[in-house]
This record gives structure tokens, sequence and C-alpha cells, in this order.
């Protein structure tokens, strides 16, 4: 009886312990020049491929999966208040569209781009451009949140933790040539922080909550 009640007693523990470095994980900014991942998945719902590039290998519906890895503490090089601007910030882009896989940056133009309850049109957004090998082609890629009425985003720091998705208007990923003779479309349904970046803040938060105690 005492060994259940030890065990039980154990459990709850963990949990309390657990639920209390994810809440403060949230506030958490990783150790200095720590790289952060982010995974996300959705479904195609726009192709243009008038050369066939893809061979018919990508149609709506087709589900895609990948990751971005960026650089966590990239500097801000745009001195407005409402916007950010941090370049290069990405160390990787990749995954699968359908049964292809793509892969970037691969010429080293890339950025992440926040507006914050920009006044012109009051919305918030969170852009991350790059570049992406897929199917053999060089394409822009377009990862985008945007939320219309300016209450998704708190600051235009770049978050550690990715935004709830929950809170913006549209969610999308994009593949595109400049002329747009190949031109993929998706919307993104799950924006989740990789684990190791999960462990990370944990292990930071572990810290700020001793320094607390201290």
């Amino acid at each position: 009886m005492c060994a259940q009640s030890g065990e039980m007693l154990n459990r709850r523990m963990i949990m309390v312990t657990f639920t209390t470095v994810w809440a403060v994980a949230a506030a958490v900014t990783p150790a200095r020049g720590t790289p952060v991942t982010w995974s996300f998945k959705g479904e195609i719902t726009s192709v243009t491929d008038f050369d066939n590039v893809l061979g018919g290998a990508v149609s709506v519906g087709t589900s895609f999966f990948g990751s971005l890895t960026f650089e966590s503490n990239t500097p801000d090089s745009n001195p407005d208040p409402a916007f950010s601007s941090f370049e290069n910030a990405l160390i990787d882009f990749s995954g699968m569209v359908g049964e292809i896989p793509f892969s970037g940056p691969i010429i080293g133009v890339d950025s992440i781009y926040i507006a914050n309850g920009v006044p012109s049109v009051s919305a918030d957004t969170l852009s991350v451009f790059s570049t992406a090998d897929l199917a053999g082609q060089t394409l822009s890629a377009i990862l985008n949140l945007t939320n219309l009425d300016g209450t998704a985003l708190s600051s235009d720091a770049l978050p550690v933790v990715p935004p709830d998705l929950s809170q913006f208007d549209s969610v999308t990923l994009r593949f595109m040539r400049q002329l747009q003779d190949l031109d993929l479309k998706g919307d993104i349904t799950l924006l989740t922080p990789d684990p190791g970046t999960l462990c990370l803040l944990g292990i930071g938060a572990a810290s700020l909550l001793r320094r607390r105690r201290r």
C-alpha cells in the first residue's frame, strides 16, 4: 500500500515538474547562439506546373512536412519598432512534399520578417523566406503566418516557441519560381518546436527556477 502511494506521489511530482518547466520555457530564451528548430506539416491546396516538372506527383490534397532551423540570437537589422528583419537566420529548411524532398537554403539568401501591429494595416505577420531545391529546381520558399487584426504577436522579437496557429487567419507554405510557371501552395496545419528545442528550453527553465530560488 505504501509502495503504491509512493509511486502515485512520484508521478504527481513528475507531472507538476513537467508542467512548471513547460510554462517557464515559453518565457526562456536559449543560450546565445543556440539553434532553434520548428517542425511543420500540412496539405497542398494549389498546384501550377506548366512544364510538368513534377510529373503529376503533387496535386491538391498532397501532404507535406518539414522543419526549419534558425539561429536564435540573429540580430534585428530593422530599426522600425513595428518591423523586424532577421537576415540569414536560417540554418536549414527541409522536408518532403508528397514523395519529393526539398532542402535549403541553397544560395544563402534567406530571412525571417516579423510585423507587429503595423499601423497601416493593423496586422501581425511572421514570414520565413528561403530558397530550396525541390525536384531539381531552385525555388523560392515562403512560410507565412498572418493575423489580420494584429492580436497574435506581442512584439516583433524573434520567437523561440512557434506562435499559436489558432491566432492566425492564414498559415501557408509556398514554393515558386519567379515566372510562377511552377507554383505550389499549401496550408500548414501543425507548427511545433522540435523535441531537441524543447529539451534546451527545459534546461533553460530549470536554470531560471534555480536562480529564482537562490
